[in-house]
């Protein structure tokens, strides 16, 4: 049986109330070895909860605009 690696990329943009659950939901996956948190401006507590995680796990990684400004969806 081959396992399987897998990158998971969660887009963010003031999801303060439901962000903890949602990374909370990605580490419990056995077959994912990299979260990338993708935070597009937020202007609530988002960015605080990206960074706790991104520091307490070294698999999770934070990215940002540079500024940290809103530029929308890709």
């Amino acid at each position: 049986m081959i396992a399987l690696k897998v990158s998971s990329i969660l887009p963010v943009y003031n999801s303060q109330s439901t962000l903890a659950r949602a990374i909370e939901s990605l580490l419990i996956q056995p077959e994912i070895n990299q979260i990338v948190l993708i935070d597009d401006g937020s202007t609530d507590g988002s960015l605080d909860i990206c960074q706790s995680y991104a520091s307490a796990y070294p698999h999770i990684q934070l990215l940002r605009h540079e500024g940290g400004d809103n530029r929308g969806a890709p």
